[in-house]
């Protein structure tokens, strides 16, 4: 299997991983309070991501997180007062809706 093939599996089995655990949080009518605690350490976990990641502007943000998970395609614009941000599809997203319903964005994702 050629790099391009396995880095596309792995990228689609780690989604399809978060969409089933937001799915089974939702169910267990714990996913608000596991989003709760993922913002609060997110702020912690950040700049660690961050410098791993190699991200050091607000497009990076997206585009790189894009490249190494594999999820979101991102356009990004920038503004008078900032940047906008889309995404014009998302694999989790639709894995997630196939699963069950379950929101993944703001605890999983940039929070849009």
């Amino acid at each position: 299997m050629d790099i391009e093939k396995r880095l596309a599996m792995l990228q689609y089995t780690y989604a399809a991983s978060i969409a089933e655990t937001v799915n089974t949080y939702d169910k267990l009518k714990v996913l608000d309070t596991i989003v709760a605690r993922r913002k609060e350490r997110q702020a912690q976990t950040a700049p660690y991501l961050n410098q791993q990641l190699g991200i050091e502007s607000v497009e990076d943000v997206f585009y790189k997180l894009s490249e190494s998970y594999g999820c979101a395609s991102w356009s990004v614009e920038k503004t008078a007062g900032g940047y906008i941000a889309t995404a014009t599809s998302c694999k989790l997203c639709a894995l997630s809706k196939n699963m069950g319903g379950a929101n993944p964005c703001h605890g999983w994702c940039l929070d849009p």
